[in-house]
């Protein structure tokens, strides 16, 4: 048995004449797949996909989701072809079995057995930096529908590769079951590393570990795939129902959960308590720091609001969040200069949220740069193209600085978006004016009287598209 991974990787070394030997094309088409089931050979579609995503109006982030999934389908596809054409093996050999009525119960079972062994895991493990966090809040801006796609392709990529394909195949390599099963789990959970560091990754791994010992109990991925799908889409929908949980069951949930939900129902006294029971067990739970100071925030008291949003910036100078929070604070106090500055470092740590963009935007606009205001106006509608007010404000800030033809270019894409606001046909007249565009200008205008005949904007541009028109 020791001696079967060195003749594997000696193989490797194969002549022409090697793949004439079914035995060495197996090895190297497993090679092949194993490669592929944990991301060795794959490849971010990112870049080729953000030169259509526009086309779509997708903002950056659903674009970021989408491509995820098409990789992972990608893999699972090779997988199925790698195992009927290279090694002219059934799909039952990694576990591809056609579904039965108990698969069903089974991977309910697994799910909430390996939901309920990493939160005790999570619960035990001594206080340390995570940034599960925010990894996990990447996830959950995803809209709805992404957010049910990704996990449904998630869950039946990870139990395909990691659990059917990985295991069977290093169990053949090995002539192990117990050392190939735990292979397989090392590398699926080395694969876990790199976006969510060692903390979570351990976390992981009592939930993982249900699933393999599923996937030897009955060899099928069916049940393994549906309780990892619900396990991934299982802290959205906790998070979501969190407002709609009775109070007296909310003693039952960790400190962090009650006060998100003392916080959603604005009882941010309450919500300050917990979270401070919450540090009292973590003093390094970011999260708790940060929510804990929007709380202080929403109070009026500015003071503990920074100190709490300071401590967690401390604790983690790389958290994107903390910063943008903190400069919404300085924002409130009309401390633009610290506001500005904290969004400049949260944008540099997460520049794909085009949140932060509009917000250090409005900032700049109320102290008169209008073209920094545009500048992040128009990086905000770029990471959100489906947002009317961006574009709205965008064409505000080119109207501002004097580039009449971008306020109507800015002006036009937001009536594609909203096409029944009057006064967004006002704005795009008055834009038409300044360009010296009177004809146009008159079509606007005629677009927002049909809306709404009692627009008084719309009778005044009237009187200076008269005046532009008798002046040409």
């Amino acid at each position: 048995m020791n001696e079967m991974p060195i003749a594997f990787f000696a193989d490797l070394a194969w002549s022409r004449d090697s793949w004439r030997e079914p035995r060495r094309r197996s090895r190297v088409i497993t090679f092949i797949g194993l490669l592929l089931s944990f991301g060795l050979l794959t490849f971010r579609l990112d870049a080729p996909l953000s030169l259509i995503y526009r086309a779509f109006g997708w903002p950056w982030l659903t674009m970021y989701g989408v491509a995820t999934v098409l990789i992972k389908s990608f893999v699972v596809l090779a997988l199925v072809i790698l195992l009927s054409r290279g090694e002219r093996c059934p799909l039952a050999s990694i576990g591809i079995r056609k579904p039965v009525l108990a698969d069903i119960p089974i991977g309910m079972g697994a799910f909430l057995i390996s939901i309920g062994s990493m939160y005790t895991l999570q619960a035990l493990l001594p206080p340390g930096f995570s940034r599960a966090p925010e990894r996990a809040a990447l996830f959950a801006r995803f809209p709805m529908w992404l957010l049910l796609v990704s996990a449904l392709v998630n869950g039946i990529f990870e139990e395909v590769s990691a659990r059917g394909f990985a295991v069977e195949r290093l169990r053949e390599m090995t002539h192990s079951t117990v050392l190939g099963a735990s292979i397989a789990l090392a590398l699926n959970l080395l694969e876990h590393l790199p976006f969510w560091g060692w903390r979570q990754t351990i976390v992981l791994a009592p939930g993982l570990t249900v699933f393999l010992v599923l996937y030897l109990w009955r060899r099928s991925v069916i049940p393994c795939a549906l309780g990892h799908i619900l396990a991934d889409v299982f802290p959205r929908y906790a998070m979501l129902s969190m407002a709609l949980i009775p109070m007296h069951f909310g003693h039952y949930l960790p400190y962090d959960w009650q006060a998100s939900n003392s916080y959603t129902r604005g009882d941010f006294d309450r919500a300050i308590q917990l979270y401070t029971k919450a540090l009292a067990s973590d003093p390094r739970d970011v999260y708790a720091l940060q929510w804990r100071g929007l709380a202080w925030q929403n109070k009026k008291n500015y003071a503990k609001s920074l100190s709490d949003l300071s401590a967690a910036i401390r604790i983690d100078p790389a958290d994107a969040d903390s910063y943008a929070h903190r400069a919404f604070v300085y924002s409130a106090q009309g401390d633009y200069k610290s506001a500005l500055a904290d969004l400049g470092q949260a944008i540099g740590l997460q520049p794909d949220d085009g949140g932060r963009y509009e917000m250090r935007a409005r900032i700049e606009a109320s102290l008169q740069d209008h073209t920094s205001a545009r500048r992040d106006y128009l990086a905000a509608a770029r990471l959100d193209s489906t947002n009317p007010v961006l574009y709205w404000n965008l064409g505000f800030e080119d109207y501002a600085i004097g580039d009449f033809q971008a306020a109507v270019s800015a002006y036009r894409w937001a009536l594609r978006l909203e096409p029944d606001l009057a006064e967004g046909w006002d704005n795009l007249a008055m834009a038409y004016i300044a360009a010296k565009k009177c004809d146009d200008a008159i079509e606007a205008l005629a677009h927002a009287i049909k809306i709404d005949p009692t627009d008084e904007q719309a009778l005044q541009l009237g009187k200076q598209t008269r005046q532009c028109d008798s002046t040409r």
